[in-house]
């Protein structure tokens, strides 16, 4: 989902545009601010920030309260966040249902930070991991009606809430046509966790160009259902999967 950082218009849910372009005499009258390069005051930094926690938490509690609604009990949600809004969208997947049964890590082990004196290189991304109530008193149960609720951890390692894979490399950022790709390799990881046993159902809502439901192929998913806005995306998306 959106990441609510507005680096995109389809990121901005505080509508961040409403700034003026920085001139050379600085943001509009009132001047840029030294060390923050977006300018304003004070207060109107404050208040813009607070605009944009409160429509991306109403944002996320509309889509994910619409997943909610045609979800199995026991069924699994994904969805990945900044570290700076993760907490805005864990509250608003939340508030559309779900329980929150975890926060996974991305450690993709590269970023740059936004500021030379103030900011922490950044290096990992967090996920959130939630789950529609159960209607039986037991996982077992809920998968022996349902089909879903448990999670794929079986093997010889317990998987750890940390997931180490690189950025897409260049080829695979200029394949996808998208600002900011997960790497396939992650996605069929992640896919690969939740698939249910006895087959299912998945839906990517934010889809992008694809990249989930390449991961999610690769995991084994047969049923894969993506939705995206942007009609160049989601053809992007169908070249990658074959599906022109």
């Amino acid at each position: 989902p959106p990441y609510a950082l507005s680096t995109q218009s389809w990121d901005d849910p505080g509508r961040q545009r409403e700034y003026k372009a920085r001139s050379e005499e600085g943001y509009g009258n009132r001047g840029r601010m030294k060390g923050y390069g977006r300018g304003g005051t004070p207060q109107d930094r404050v208040a813009f920030r607070s605009r944009t926690n409160l429509a991306f938490h109403a944002q996320t509690a509309l889509w994910s309260t619409a997943l909610f609604r045609v979800m199995k009990p026991g069924a699994w949600l994904l969805a990945f966040g900044s570290p700076r809004t993760s907490h805005r969208l864990a509250c608003g997947i939340e508030d559309g249902g779900w329980e929150i049964r975890d926060s996974l890590v991305w450690e993709h082990g590269s970023g740059v930070p936004k500021s030379r004196t103030t900011e922490l290189r950044p290096i990992h991304e967090t996920i959130v991991l939630a789950r529609k109530p159960l209607t039986e008193s037991t996982v077992p149960l809920n998968v022996g009606r349902w089909g879903v609720g448990d999670l794929r951890t079986d093997g010889p390692s317990h998987p750890t809430s940390v997931f180490r894979y690189a950025k897409p490399s260049k080829s695979e950022r200029a394949d996808s046509g998208h600002p900011t790709p997960k790497p396939v390799d992650l996605c069929a990881a992640l896919a690969g966790i939740i698939r249910p046993l006895a087959g299912g159902s998945l839906i990517v809502p934010f889809a992008g160009s694809g990249s989930e439901m390449l991961g999610a192929v690769r995991a084994g998913w047969t049923n894969i259902i993506g939705i995206e806005q942007s009609e160049v995306y989601a053809q992007t998306a169908r070249r990658r999967l074959g599906h022109e």
